[in-house]
């Protein structure tokens, strides 16, 4: 494994689900709630994987980045969620990769709770409203 390479997949995935991200929902205007999390899910677990760099810390990275981004729309809650979100999602995902050693395993746990987790969020936002 090359070293530091969680960072470096933790960052692709965050540049290439920020793009994905926005060809779906700008310009197909896909669900978010659904394709947001199989998108990310699917690269944050998959570089990790083809890689070799531990799929936690591939997760953690990008919700840095993450975090990053929303600090500069000034939204504090939504970076600690960020970071918290998809390390929790991380955690899930290497969890099932490193017991059962099947990739789709991993993905899919992951996929699972980042799905709950933006459902919950929406139906959050949507009471506050």
């Amino acid at each position: 494994m090359l070293e530091g390479a969680y960072l470096l997949a933790g960052l692709l995935a965050a540049a290439l689900a920020w793009t994905g991200n926005r060809f779906l929902f700008s310009f197909l205007k896909f669900d978010g709630l659904l394709w947001g999390p199989l998108l990310e899910e699917a690269l944050k677990t998959g570089l990790a994987l083809a890689w070799g760099a531990p799929v936690l810390l591939v997760h953690a990275a990008f919700g840095l980045v993450e975090a990053g981004w929303e600090l500069t729309r000034a939204r504090r809650g939504a970076a600690l969620a960020a970071v918290g979100g998809h390390t929790l999602f991380g955690a899930a995902a290497a969890g099932l990769w490193e017991g059962s050693g099947q990739a789709v395993l991993a993905w899919g746990g992951g996929f699972l709770l980042h799905f709950l987790w933006n459902a919950a969020l929406f139906r959050l936002h949507r009471r506050g409203r």
